[in-house]
């Protein structure tokens, strides 16, 4: 059930992976804003789950935890962003999915949260490294500024940090009850950090409008609201199966995203060459099909 559910979210993930690149386009990003705008989102969606709660309480004896798994998420997507400036998404990404579940094995080892079996960790590993090496083809060769580098390490601990206290959470309160603490937390600390930093200037839920003919005009709007009900629903969906799952091995099947991206961007490319265009050769087919075999490998790996 875990495997499944975790699958699902990271085919959304890469459905919102999509929307966002599209929508990047259109406007400059300014990290602060971004990151403060997809914390109020979620939590003003993880509101409505209240409704299915059934008893929900403030569990203070986990508040710890909670807090640490919500401002380490605020943390990661500002870090994320602030690396997406100085490079380029499509290299600043893999690295931190590859890096992330690194920093959970080893907090998960020193917390004693979980312990996993070397075939199932050598599967994680073969993952990681086919969902990296699969999202770099076809891509130009260009240096990653060093402190672009910092900062994803940065997203990459604070990605971490966050889904291990919220396994643990998960492991001693009913999701939802927890999930949506998290959330509120996430936001707790988005308004604090703002307010600390002044940033409350450069918060802006306006997008800047480009000059285009008006042939050439399109509204942004049908791409972003399936980009935020894709993403909360891969973010709710990837937590439910970091709760029935190992951490470690969930946060690893994020590699599969850039298999997911893979098949949107052929499907993408020749109807909508302006949202994703995929470079297409001999050669470079070669090398997507053995990093698919690599990727394949290891999700059977962790199933057998």
């Amino acid at each position: 059930m875990w495997f499944i559910i975790a699958i699902i979210s990271v085919f959304l993930f890469a459905v919102t992976a999509v929307v966002d690149k599209f929508l990047l386009s259109k406007s400059p990003l300014i990290p602060i804003s971004y990151a403060f705008v997809i914390s109020l989102l979620g939590a003003l969606a993880s509101v409505v789950l209240v409704i299915f709660e059934k008893g929900f309480y403030f569990p203070a004896q986990h508040f710890l935890a909670l807090f640490i798994g919500g401002a380490g998420f605020y943390f990661a997507v500002y870090f994320m962003y602030l690396a997406v400036v100085k490079n380029e998404v499509s290299r600043v990404n893999p690295m931190i999915n590859s890096l992330a579940p690194v920093v959970i094995y080893f907090l998960t080892m020193v917390l004693a949260v979980e312990l996993i079996s070397a075939r199932k960790l050598l599967g994680a590993a073969v993952v990681i490294s086919g969902g990296y090496l699969l999202s770099q083809v076809g891509l130009k060769k260009a240096q990653l500024h060093k402190s672009a580098l910092v900062l994803i390490i940065l997203a990459a601990i604070m990605f971490g940090i966050s889904n291990t206290f919220s396994k643990m959470a998960y492991d001693q309160l009913p999701f939802l009850t927890s999930f949506i603490w998290i959330r509120w937390l996430t936001l707790l600390t988005a308004l604090v950090f703002t307010t600390l930093i002044g940033g409350w200037s450069k918060i802006s839920f306006k997008r800047k409008k480009q000059r285009q003919t008006p042939a050439k005009k399109k509204n942004p709007w049908p791409a972003l609201v399936i980009g935020q009900v894709s993403g909360g629903a891969a973010v709710i969906l990837f937590q439910y199966a970091i709760k029935l799952g190992s951490v470690t091995i969930v946060t690893a099947l994020q590699g599969l995203q850039y298999f997911f991206l893979l098949l949107l961007t052929i499907l993408l490319s020749k109807k909508f060459p302006q949202i994703l265009q995929e470079a297409i050769g001999p050669a470079v087919i070669k090398k997507k099909l053995l990093y698919c075999l690599i990727l394949a490998i290891g999700v059977i790996l962790l199933l057998v």
